[in-house]
C-alpha cells in the first residue's frame, strides 16, 4: 500500500507535492477541527485551564471543568455518569478489564481491537443469543461496535431482548465513529432493552467531535467501579482546554451535525445504488465502480484506500463527507463522477 504525506492538516482541500487536492478522508465528521469558533474555544480553554493537567484524578486539589464536562457528556447521552481519560483505547480497555471480572465475555458485531481482552472468537448476535440461553453460566459482559465505519453500518440491539430474565447482561459500546452525530434517535431503542441488560458506550471522542479525549458512559454504579481503579487514579487525564470546548460547543455542535446531514443528502441524492454504495446519516461512501476511482485518482482527489479486513483482502475505497464540505466541493466531486 503506498502511504501519501500531505504539507498540511486534514481539511477540505489540502497539498500533495505543492498541489491543491480535494480530501474526502479523515473521520472529522463534524468538521471541527479546522472550525475557527471552535479552536477559538479550544484557545480560551488553554488561557483558562493551561496546556494540560499531569495531576492524577484522585488528588486532593482538582480542576472543577472535568466534573461539570463529565456531567455534559453523560447527560448528552442518555446515562448517569461519566468518566473522561486521555484515549478512546485506554477508555476501551479499562472499561473491558472492569467490567469484564466474574464476567463471561462475548464478542459481537466486529468489536474493535481495543476491546480485545484475548483474541476472541465473534458472533453474531443471534448465535450470541442462543449461546447465553444455553450456558449454564449466568453473568455476561457482551462486547461490540455501535457502527461499523469501514464498511457502514449501525448495530442494533433489540435481538438481545430474547435472553432469559435469569441471566444478567451488561453490554459495551464502542461508540467512538457516533459521538457527535449518532445521539438521541439510537439510544431509544437501547433504553426499551429488559431490565436485565445493561449498557455502557466507551470510544474517543477524536472523530467526529475533534478532541483528544477518551470517555466511558454509563450508571453510577459502573463508573464509580471504573473510578476506584488505578488505571483511571494513576493516569494523567486529556488536557482541560478539551471539555472545556465540548461545554461551550453546544451550538456549533449542532450546526455542523445538521450541515453534515445536509451535505450527504444533498450528494447521495445523486449517486447510483450500482456505483456506490451508503446509508441514511451516515457520513462514509463506499465506492464500488473502479472506474470513477480511477477519475478520482486523476483528478487530485484523495480518499482512503486500502485493504479490508485482511491485508491480502479486496481494496475498499471509501469517502469520508464531513460538515467542513462546502457545495463546491460537493459538486466537484458530482462533476468528476459524470464526466
Amino acid at each position: 500500500m503506498d502511504f501519501i504525506s500531505l504539507d498540511s492538516g486534514y481539511k477540505p482541500e489540502v497539498y500533495k507535492d505543492g498541489t491543491e487536492h480535494l480530501f474526502f478522508g479523515g473521520t472529522s465528521y463534524l468538521g471541527l477541527n479546522y472550525h475557527p469558533e471552535y479552536i477559538s474555544l479550544f484557545k480560551d480553554g488553554l488561557n483558562i485551564w493551561g496546556l494540560n493537567n499531569g495531576a492524577s484524578r484522585n488528588n486532593n486539589i482538582r480542576l472543577s471543568i472535568y466534573q461539570e464536562a463529565e456531567e455534559l457528556l453523560a447527560k448528552d447521552y442518555g446515562c448517569e455518569a461519566a468518566v473522561t481519560l486521555s484515549s478512546g483505547w485506554l477508555a476501551a480497555e479499562l472499561a473491558v478489564e472492569v467490567l469484564g471480572k466474574r464476567r463471561e465475555l462475548i464478542y459481537i458485531n466486529d468489536a474493535h481491537p481495543a476491546l480485545y481482552k484475548e483474541n476472541p472468537g465473534i458472533l453474531n448476535i443471534e448465535k450470541a443469543v442462543d449461546y447465553i440461553n444455553l450456558s449454564h453460566q449466568t453473568n455476561f459482559l457482551l462486547i461490540s461496535n455501535s457502527v461499523n465505519n469501514i464498511i457502514p453500518k449501525i448495530f442494533y440491539f433489540s435481538a438481545l431482548s430474547k435472553i432469559l430474565p435469569s441471566k444478567n447482561i451488561t453490554l459495551l459500546l464502542d461508540h467512538s465513529h457516533g459521538f457527535g452525530f449518532l445521539e438521541a434517535d439510537y439510544f431509544t431503542h437501547l433504553k426499551k432493552l429488559p431490565i436485565h441488560i445493561d449498557w455502557l458506550l466507551c470510544g474517543s471522542l477524536a472523530k467526529g467531535l475533534s478532541l483528544d479525549a477518551g470517555i466511558i458512559i454509563g450508571s453510577n454504579y459502573q463508573i464509580n467501579e471504573i473510578r476506584k481503579t488505578v488505571t483511571f487514579n494513576g493516569s494523567s487525564p486529556c488536557s482541560p482546554s478539551v471539555l472545556h470546548t465540548y461545554l461551550k460547543s453546544e451550538s456549533i455542535r449542532l450546526t455542523a451535525k445538521l450541515r453534515m446531514f445536509e451535505n450527504l443528502h444533498f450528494l447521495t441524492s445523486q449517486l447510483s445504488r450500482e456505483d456506490f454504495f451508503w446509508i441514511e446519516n451516515f457520513p462514509v461512501i463506499l465506492v464500488q465502480n473502479p472506474s470513477i476511482v480511477d477519475k478520482f485518482k486523476t483528478n487530485h482527489f484523495l480518499f482512503t484506500s486500502f485493504p479490508y479486513p485482511n491485508s491480502d483482502s479486496k481494496i475498499l475505497n471509501r469517502l469520508v463527507i464531513s460538515a467542513a464540505h462546502q457545495p463546491k466541493h460537493l459538486k466537484k466531486l458530482l462533476e468528476i463522477i459524470e464526466g
